[in-house]
């Protein structure tokens, strides 16, 4: 379903009179499908090329899910400096910006307390509030967390995941 959705939006870039929404709804179809770096791709060029609209905070919370799940930090860090401030027009119900900026977070932390603290605030967040793409997100989250981490601190926040 998702890929017949991006087929048949998915020459937008190529549409002169090409709005938002559409790109919009190419992101959400190539997010879904698990195409992170596509998804990224094209939410960013939207953003930068097309006059926004009330779809563009969806556009970026989607491009800054996708750049996180692809573990692309760079990119991630970049696009959440520059739309970030999109995020805060979505519905208050949605926590998916909170995780968002507390992944952002997490890219700025490299500490063993640091971390496991964000952590705790984090798996909080998931288990309380409706985040989109919450069980992608925890998975990728842990993966850079660890990342962050020497071997014995990663173990230790392993143990320390699990044992709560």
């Amino acid at each position: 379903m998702y890929r017949e959705g991006y087929n048949w939006l998915g020459d937008w870039r190529k549409r002169p009179d090409a709005e938002v929404w559409a790109a919009g709804e190419c992101v959400a179809c190539r997010l879904d499908a698990g195409a992170y770096a596509a998804a990224f791709a094209d939410g960013v060029f939207a953003l930068e090329n097309l006059e926004h609209d009330g779809s563009a905070p969806y556009i970026a919370r989607n491009l800054l899910l996708a750049a996180f799940l692809a573990g692309d930090v760079e990119g991630f860090t970049l696009q959440f400096s520059r739309f970030s401030f999109l995020l805060e027009r979505l519905d208050p119900s949605d926590a998916t910006p909170h995780a968002l900026a507390m992944c952002n977070s997490l890219l700025d932390s490299s500490s063993l307390k640091e971390i496991t603290t964000l952590d705790r605030h984090f798996r909080n967040l998931l288990a309380g509030q409706r985040v989109i793409w919450g069980n992608l997100l925890d998975r990728a989250w842990r993966l850079e967390a660890g990342r962050r981490l020497s071997g014995f601190q990663r173990f230790w926040f392993k143990v320390r995941r699990f044992t709560g």
